[in-house]
């Protein structure tokens, strides 16, 4: 576990180490100064505007259904994974993919996720209507979920956390044997009439398409 780093505005203070942000939740840590810097911002702006972005830096997201959409100005360059419990059951998967929005320009555009407050000092956002895990909420600081970004591809996690939870196989998971999905059509021969109702990797004006 990495020690919280030195704040840069100085005074002795701390500032947690931003990345995955969930193994605050198993583990007690400090509570980075960072908690007020929400404050009079409007609602769904949870970071600092910015005069310029550059367009590399700008990151669009959402949803399976498409009821919930999100943008991001900035670099994502605090991406994790944690394996802990509770966001092994929070993800409905091995581990939680995670990058950190903590001092960037985030802002919802469509919607607004639903929370649960999955410990006394976290709250996880999903969508009510599809139910795709959005967000992980703490005091000083909030993460998306990095599959629900348009463009996963970009954000390449650095860091593994609640590793004593790590689930034994994970890391032998690329030895497994690999198939298109067009391997499948001889066995599931109903995928072949497939229609996607997921919302496309990128913004809509409206979703469903046809929809005012």
């Amino acid at each position: 576990m990495a020690p919280p780093q030195p704040s840069p505005q100085g005074g002795g203070g701390v500032t947690a180490v931003p990345t995955c942000l969930a193994w605050r939740e198993a583990v007690p840590q400090i509570v980075s100064p960072l908690v007020g810097e929400m404050a009079g911002r409007p609602e769904g702006v949870f970071a600092r505007t910015t005069e310029e972005v550059m367009p590399d830096t700008i990151h669009t997201g959402g949803c399976q259904c498409g009821a919930i959409r999100f943008r991001v100005e900035g670099d994502l360059k605090d991406a994790s994974i944690c394996h802990c419990r509770m966001c092994q059951k929070a993800f409905g998967g091995f581990y939680a993919p995670l990058a950190s929005v903590r001092g960037l320009n985030f802002r919802w555009t469509r919607g607004q996720p639903k929370h649960f407050q999955s410990s006394s000092v976290v709250q996880r956002g999903f969508c009510e209507a599809c139910g795709t895990p959005l967000t992980y909420e703490a005091p000083d600081g909030m993460a998306i979920a990095i599959g629900a970004f348009d463009e996963p591809e970009r954000i390449v996690p650095t860091l593994q956390y609640g590793t004593e939870a790590k689930i034994s196989y994970v890391d032998h998971l690329p030895e497994l044997p690999g198939h298109p999905t067009d391997d499948d059509l001889s066995n599931a021969p109903f995928l072949a009439d497939l229609k996607s109702f997921q919302h496309p990797d990128h913004d809509t004006d409206a979703w469903p398409e046809g929809r005012s």
